[in-house]
């Protein structure tokens, strides 16, 4: 199964709240653990692994150490990481700070701004190389930047190209 979507990586830190900040009226949280997780498009293709499929993920991330994380993390699961580094962006990110049962704050790191035309074009020969391999693509969507009409509309005639529907645009109907 091909996923295409807005690729994250899930960051946790817990800890406990003992007392309130002198410099600010806020908790402070004297952390004990971290973990971290894919998210996104990135737990979508984790969970066709867990079930047992054969998942294959194509998405963007920025060119910094979250990339390596998640391509680890994807990699160690059973899943094909194909992710695109698109230089100047981050790879988003969502860190949870915790105190006790109670989420205090999430930091996101992101850009939702448009990536370089170049980009999309990778990702696009990206997934035209990898559909004739797949029964099914999963389109998975945060509203990140990766999937715009335009992309969506080529993954969706391409994979029934590859799968030997015929393409049907909406004024053919």
């Amino acid at each position: 199964i091909l996923v295409v979507g807005d690729v994250m990586l899930d960051k946790y830190a817990y800890g406990q709240v003992s007392r309130i900040s002198p410099e600010a009226p806020v908790p402070v949280v004297r952390a004990v653990r971290s973990s971290e997780q894919p998210g996104g498009a990135a737990n979508v293709a984790m969970n066709v692994a867990t079930l047992g499929g054969q998942a294959i993920l194509v998405g963007f991330t920025g060119a910094d150490q979250d990339r390596g994380v998640l391509e680890n993390m994807l990699s160690a699961a059973g899943v094909q990481p194909l992710l695109i580094a698109v230089p100047g962006i981050p790879t988003t990110s969502k860190l949870r700070v915790l105190g006790g049962q109670q989420q205090i704050v999430r930091l996101d790191y992101e850009s939702t701004a448009p990536r370089p035309a170049l980009a999309y074009d990778e990702l696009l020969r990206a997934v035209g190389a990898v559909l004739p391999r797949v029964s099914a693509v999963i389109l998975s969507d945060y509203a990140k930047g990766t999937l715009t009409p335009e992309v969506c509309k080529s993954i969706i005639e391409s994979a029934r190209s590859a799968a030997g529907f015929p393409v049907r645009r909406h004024w053919d109907r």
